[in-house]
């Protein structure tokens, strides 16, 4: 998959986008490598929403808050993430739920990925549900962040991101381009669904 060494860095420069203004940011070139289905279905499952954390259902791992958040941002967990994992504050922006839903698969949160989806979208067996994110936790190393390759403020409410998100699987570099669409209910932002734009296998490069 992906040349950690060569990978655009995520934008942390704070962005305050107006409906119908797009910010669009430098894309990193791959060589695409076709998958099968199950594999592209699963890794189309992600989608990095928001949402709170549960720690004494699941077996969390949380880092030490001064430890570089595992989101891209370059701040440290506890100046990052932290706060919206522990519901000290609600997110901002899209980005910033974004950022945190990384985080919490890196950090093995399921209960904050459950709770900021949107309701619409929740499944329906909660059991299995949290089963299947927790897989995914251990299946993968959330090693190199989020960046930001576009966002779009679709209405008031809503917005969608076009991001890079980058992993390890069994040591391996993996990347996929996903567009996500976030929406404020409440006053709260949660994630609503996602679309894989592409898959990269940067061991291939």
């Amino acid at each position: 998959m992906q040349n950690i060494a060569a990978f655009t860095p995520p934008v942390t420069t704070p962005f305050t986008a107006q409906p119908g203004r797009t910010r669009h940011h430098a894309s990193v070139v791959r060589t695409r490598v076709r998958l099968p289905l199950r594999r592209r279905a699963t890794v189309a499952m992600v989608g990095f929403g928001i949402q709170r954390l549960d720690t004494a259902r699941e077996e969390s791992q949380v880092p030490n808050p001064d430890v570089d958040c595992a989101c891209g941002s370059g701040k440290s967990y506890g100046r990052c993430c932290r706060g919206l994992h522990i519901m000290a504050r609600t997110p901002r922006n899209g980005e910033e739920l974004l950022r945190a839903r990384y985080s919490a698969y890196a950090y093995r949160l399921p209960t904050f990925v459950m709770r900021t989806t949107a309701k619409s979208e929740r499944e329906f067996d909660r059991r299995k549900w949290r089963k299947e994110i927790t897989e995914f936790c251990d299946r993968y190393r959330f090693d190199g962040g989020i960046n930001i390759l576009e966002e779009n403020m679709t209405g008031p409410d809503s917005c969608s991101i076009t991001f890079e998100a980058k992993l390890l699987e069994q040591g391996a570099p993996t990347s996929f381009v996903e567009m996500s669409k976030f929406a404020r209910d409440d006053g709260i932002w949660y994630y609503v669904n996602g679309k894989l734009v592409d898959f990269y296998d940067d061991a291939e490069d």
